[in-house]
């Protein structure tokens, strides 16, 4: 499925389709997926591709979270994929990982990218192989707290426009997985299984073109409201 430039899509509710209220389904914030980040084991699949001529900022947004910006993006500066986050409250410190080998036109060919947290160290597997570990010893910060998974930006509210990070975008796989770091089992999880919070494999969408989740949950994917897009 491609996102569109200027239009990403947001992870933020859970459905309750067995309710029903004047012909609406109930939605309701999942802060359980929502906050996932501060747990102490989990991984986040996402396969995804940008053609070169897709319309982009700078900084390209695969997936991000809003709250100084947590996520992962393809700066064209630099030529290079990079993950980004910040730790410590009192005093946040700015974390910047360049996989400096990943370039464009890998982007433009697809990338399969898995990435795993083990209480302090982040791993980070591209077609199953290992290419970096980074140890981290704050916790994150809690803007990241209670804020939306965001696919094709990082923070599409932001003031600064540097820091909204749009991008048309394929993705054909994001998944979130509680309490599984193991890259084998990761690379052939079942969407059923108890652990899995969400699963999106694009390839059904409604009509008012929400991504199903094909977890046990009801955690769809839906396009993010005009008026949080800055």
């Amino acid at each position: 499925m491609t996102i569109e430039y200027r239009n990403p899509y947001w992870i933020k509710y859970e459905w309750d389709i067995k309710t029903i209220q004047e012909g609406k389904i109930v939605k309701k914030d999942n802060f359980e997926l929502q906050n996932v980040l501060f747990k102490e084991n989990y991984s986040i699949i996402c396969n995804f591709k940008i053609n070169e001529n897709y319309l982009k900022d700078e900084k390209a947004g695969v997936f991000g979270k809003a709250g100084q910006n947590f996520g992962l993006n393809f700066d064209s500066k630099i030529d290079s994929l990079v993950f980004e986050f910040r730790t410590n409250n009192k005093s946040p410190k700015f974390h910047c990982l360049i996989f400096d080998k990943i370039k464009s036109e890998d982007i433009s060919k697809g990338l399969n990218m898995v990435i795993t947290r083990n209480k302090n160290t982040f791993s980070f597997f591209i077609e199953g192989q290992l290419i970096k570990e980074y140890n981290f010893y704050d916790e994150l910060i809690d803007d990241y707290k209670n804020s939306p998974f965001f696919l094709g930006a990082l923070n599409p509210g932001a003031k600064d426009p540097k820091d909204r990070c749009y991008s048309q975008i394929d993705f054909s796989l994001f998944s979130i997985v509680e309490n599984e770091t193991n890259i084998e089992k990761l690379e052939s999880i079942n969407p059923k299984d108890e652990n899995v919070l969400c699963y999106y494999d694009f390839k059904r969408i409604n009509i008012i073109k929400n991504v199903c989740d094909e977890s046990n949950n009801y955690n769809f994917i839906e396009l993010v409201p005009k008026e949080f897009i800055s």
